[in-house]
């Protein structure tokens, strides 16, 4: 995954530095310094990747010779004063395959930081064979214009003192006020000493304190802009804002070449991470690390960081990986724990639910204390700790709403399933409606039938067809006795009209005769049906 790293420090006589020395170790090239008359090399310029100059349009030319830039710009300054800016970045290995990517992204930061300041920059690429694809860059302090570089008219800072005196009040002298009069005035220089209390020299000689019980050898001071701004704090300010550049250039050149991964300049903190940062190893301990992993991978053995600074980190990293565990394993619980708010009714059912998700529940303080079932190194935390809004009455109102929203619940679905059986109700009696007139019609389309097929022997005369009875309305005893009753008639309508049909028979049975006569000419109706149709007619 792409790493953020950014180091950006001042390079000035009164560090030991040099801006031709760091020139010599970007380019990898000889450079001659004027001030001392000596060649500046480091060699090894096999690792010089790419470099160039970035210069303002106004720059003179020759400055594009890195050699005359940077004895120009030590030559600019006076006493102790910044020379230039060094600035060391990590290279995306995500770009490692893509040509010409890693240019396009050293040219898109270094344009943009000579467009807004106006300052002469050198930069270099630099493989030490590894892979570990990283930029320097080397910016000027001062503007460069036609004619070389520009000194600011003002002074750009003033460096202050914090002075104090028995029976006046702290005052912030700067350094020629402190020569003029301050001091000869009995004002003396305040220093931080190791008990985090300010005091002046006299005011720790009384208290049995001397120079070693400092905390530093230079007194409390500040540096001062011309427009009263504190210049240390602007610069924090100005450093922030060239990290953030550098992360949008990175940003913008993975999103160019369609990666998902992104860098942000900000730390764990400010990010809200809980993540202790590693150390940056530096170029020696990185090369003797990887040397014992190269041993290590030869021999078969487990691998051990050599390196102070590497022991701290597989340190910190194994702390952040126990942490990142419990991490989890607490937003888990927290989880748990709000779901069971949202479906308990009461604090029994509360505990029961997250009992059976192998959560522990225990109390301490009237508070409830949550833990991890399946792995007892974690550490119970109280309720009101990993979920705030169940403090307190919090739970209890979450209960309350819980069962007001289960009644509600309950009655919804009363009222929705009164509604479905009053549509399945309506549903099936039109059906019915729907069955009956369709009977109906077929009676009166058989009469009609029955009426043209007159005189026609009984054998071959028209029977009733009737539609099929829905599943849904079989066993309505309307419908059943509906279709009986249709059936009959269109019977009596058959024999009626047939020829063939057997007559009444007469004699001395009075008013009886006619029953018996019907029931004959039922059966000889019956007996002239083919099977199939009598069961047909009985299945139905």
């Amino acid at each position: 995954m792409a790493i953020y790293h950014f180091e950006r420090n001042g390079v000035s006589p009164a560090a030991g530095s040099s801006a031709v020395k760091a020139s010599a170790y970007i380019s990898g090239a000889v450079v001659f310094r004027e001030l001392t008359g000596a060649k500046c090399s480091y060699r090894r310029a096999e690792r010089v990747v790419l470099h160039d100059v970035e210069l303002p349009e106004a720059a003179p030319a020759e400055y594009r010779d890195p050699e005359a830039l940077w004895n120009a710009a030590e030559a600019a300054q006076r006493g102790n004063e910044c020379y230039a800016h060094r600035e060391n970045m990590a290279l995306p290995r995500e770009l490692a395959e893509k040509d010409g990517e890693f240019e396009k992204l050293v040219r898109d930061y270094v344009e943009r930081v000579v467009k807004a300041t106006g300052h002469a920059v050198e930069w270099g690429i630099h493989d030490d064979g590894d892979g570990n694809y990283h930029a320097h860059k080397l910016e000027s302090d001062l503007a460069v214009g036609e004619r070389g570089f520009e000194r600011p008219a003002d002074r750009r800072g003033v460096k202050c003192y914090l002075c104090r005196k028995a029976g006046a009040p702290e005052l912030w002298v700067d350094a020629a006020d402190w020569k003029a009069w301050a001091r000869p005035e009995g004002y003396e220089k305040v220093f931080n000493f190791k008990d985090g209390v300010r005091r002046t020299m006299s005011e720790a000689k009384a208290a049995g304190l001397g120079k070693g019980d400092r905390k530093s050898k230079n007194p409390v001071a500040s540096i001062v802009r011309p427009d009263g701004g504190d210049a240390r704090r602007a610069g924090r300010e100005e450093l922030v804002e060239r990290r953030k550049l550098w992360a949008d250039c990175v940003n913008a050149a993975l999103e160019r070449n369609g990666f998902s991964e992104r860098v942000s300049h900000l730390s764990n903190a400010e990010r809200g991470l809980e993540e202790e940062p590693t150390r940056h190893l530096g170029y020696r301990a990185n090369a003797m690390e990887r040397e014992a992993m190269r041993r290590a991978e030869r021999d078969g053995a487990e691998y051990s960081p050599v390196t102070r600074i590497g022991r701290e980190n597989e340190e910190i990293r194994a702390r952040n990986a126990e942490a990142a565990a419990m991490r989890a394993i607490e937003e888990n619980l927290r989880e748990l724990c709000r779901l069971a708010a949202d479906k308990a009714e009461n604090i029994y059912e509360y505990r029961e639910m997250l009992e059976g998700w192998r959560v522990t529940v225990g109390e301490r303080g009237g508070d409830l204390l949550i833990g991890d079932g399946d792995d007892p190194s974690f550490e119970p935390r109280p309720l009101s700790g990993m979920c705030p809004e169940l403090a307190g009455d919090g739970l209890e109102e979450r209960f309350l709403q819980n069962v007001e929203a289960d009644i509600r619940e309950k009655g919804r679905r009363a009222l929705a399933e009164r509604a479905a059986a009053r549509a399945e109700a309506a549903r099936i009696e039109g059906i019915k409606r729907s069955y009956l007139a369709a009977m109906g019609s077929a009676l009166a389309e058989y009469r009609r039938e029955a009426m043209a097929a007159k005189g026609t022997p009984l054998g071959e005369f028209p029977k009733l067809k009737m539609p099929k009875v829905p599943k849904e309305v079989r066993e309505d005893q309307e419908v059943r006795q509906a279709y009986l009753s249709y059936r009959y008639k269109a019977d009596d309508l058959r024999l009626g009209l047939a020829s063939g049909v057997p007559k009444k028979k007469t004699g001395g049975h009075g008013s009886g005769g006619a029953p018996a006569q019907g029931q004959e000419q039922r059966r000889v109706v019956e007996q002239s049906r083919p099977a199939q149709g009598r069961s047909q007619q009985q299945n139905r």
